[in-house]
Parts: C-alpha cells; structure tokens; sequence
C-alpha cells in the first residue's frame, strides 16, 4: 500500500511527460496532474526529506532525516522558493518581466539540479525513480510552458521600453532552448555557491543521511 501511494503520482507524471513529448500537450486531466503534482512536489519530499528531525546511522532513508540540523532550513528556503516559482508559472496567463522571468526559470532549474544531486546520491532507487524523477519531469515541463509563453508574445511589445539589464535577460529568453538552458544553469552556479557557502557549518561538513550510511 505504501509503496502505491508513493508510486502514483510518479506514474502520473510518467504518463504525461511521455504524452507532452508525442503531442507537444498533456494528456493527463487537470485535476489528476494537479494531485500527482502536490504528491509529487509537496507530500513526498516532505515525508522523505524529514525536516526537524536528525540524521540517523544505517537507518532507512525514510525514516532520517535527508540533511543535517544545520542545513535544513537552507534546503527547505530553496524548496519553497522553487515551490513559489512553479506554482506562479502554473496559474498565471501573462508573462511577466524579462528579469523576474529568468529568475523564475533559474529558480525551477535549480529545483531540477537539487533533484538531480538527491537522485543520484540516494542508497534505494525507488526514492529516485518515484521521487526525484517526477520533479525533474514537472520542472521541464514548466520550463518548456514558460518558453511557450515568452515565445508567444510579439517580439514589438516585449522590447518596448527595456533597460539594458531587461534587454540582456530579453535575449537570454529568446535565445534557443539549446543555447539558452546552459546559460541558465550558469546563472544557477552562483546561487548554489552562495547558498552552499552560507549554510556551511564552521567546522564540519555538509552531511546527508546519505553519508551516513556510507
């Protein structure tokens, strides 16, 4: 039973990540995907991440808490803020600023990095699979929604009255998928530095319960 209530949302967004990628649309009702979403996003991390409690030695992953004491509230800022991003994405109709767009999309591609590095350093694949990998999913596809958006607007209206700093965030959103992602993952560098920097505790590590069972 445990394991189908953490395998359904996965599998929901399997579906319609695999559905988006033939028909270039969901496939999934809105109501579904908006429960696999807040399983996926919400409910799972929460009970996986283990927030407020310690990191215990070989004990199961789901029953210790995935960052140290120290590095919590850090870790829990970047989910809410990433949380904040892919919600407004979700339910607005308009793009907004160039400059709160690239935040907005480095913001989710930060979600999808931190994802990334819990994946592959988790000990139980199931936790990667039916975890991490729906998040990573859910994110590329705002990040492709947010493209469509930005794409949609006449090229006119969005460099009228930009300043220079407008106008360089303008590029970056229209420069190709190719190009443009690589320079948001740049962007995100030195975010994670400053965080990674600012939640290092004097005089210890930054410890998972990942390796503590190593």
């Amino acid at each position: 039973m445990i394991i189908l209530f953490i395998a359904l949302p996965g599998l929901i967004v399997f579906v319609d990540f695999i559905g988006f990628l033939f028909k270039g649309k969901h496939i999934v009702g809105k109501f579904l995907l908006g429960l696999a979403e807040l399983g996926s996003l919400i409910i799972l991390p929460y009970m996986y991440a283990g927030f407020g409690n310690k990191n215990v030695c070989c004990a199961d992953e789901i029953d210790t808490a995935t960052f140290s004491p120290p590095h919590q509230l850090t870790i829990a800022a970047i989910i809410l803020l990433c949380l904040i991003c892919y919600t407004f994405s979700k339910f607005r109709n308009q793009i907004s600023s160039p400059i709160l767009e690239v935040i907005i999309n480095v913001v989710i591609l930060i979600g999808i990095v931190l994802n990334v590095f819990i994946g592959l350093h988790t000990t139980e694949s199931i936790y990667a699979i039916f975890g991490n990998l729906p998040i990573i999913l859910l994110g590329i596809l705002m990040l492709v929604k947010n493209q469509k958006l930005f794409l949609d607007i006449p090229i006119i209206e969005t460099k009228t009255d930009m300043n220079k700093l407008e106008l360089i965030a303008w590029k970056i959103l229209a420069t190709k998928p190719l190009f443009k992602f690589p320079v948001l993952f740049v962007l995100c560098l030195p975010i994670l530095l400053g965080i990674t920097f600012c939640s290092y505790p004097k005089g210890g590590t930054f410890t998972t319960k990942l390796d503590l069972n190593n």
